[in-house]
């Protein structure tokens, strides 16, 4: 698994980070977390199509991936510091994130003492599927 390449869900109350890699077939599995989201989970946007799925069963959308007004931009390598040219580099949180990053952003605190979980998917179908 390429851990440079997650998607990004985190539940506070159950202290559960979900670390979600390309080509795994776990967009079902983040829509269905969505519905024990609280107001101070971090939920990263996916599709439009499947951020439709996620609505229609009233479970919670993207919120607490964006900085909020008193954070500054993280630039967790100063030497990427260019590399923040696109929308989704001045997003806290966003899909693809790279494990490193997000605890970078979380914090030790709240990294080390929640529960890290991600998908995989058999690696002989992960290749073909490329």
């Amino acid at each position: 698994m390429n851990l440079r390449r997650n998607k990004l869900i985190v539940l506070h109350e159950p202290k559960i980070i979900v670390l979600k890699a390309r080509k795994v077939a776990s967009t079902s599995f983040e829509i269905a977390l969505s519905k024990f989201a609280t107001e101070n989970s971090i939920i990263t946007p996916i599709t439009e199509n499947d951020e439709n799925i996620r609505k229609e069963l009233g479970f919670r959308g993207p919120q607490n991936y964006k900085y909020t007004d008193g954070e500054s931009l993280v630039i967790d390598n100063p030497k990427d510091s260019k590399k923040f040219h696109d929308e989704r580099d001045s997003f806290k949180f966003y899909n693809h994130i790279s494990a490193e990053n997000a605890k970078c952003r979380l914090g030790n605190v709240i990294w080390n003492s929640y529960t890290k979980i991600s998908i995989i998917r058999n690696p002989f179908e992960y290749t073909v599927s490329i």
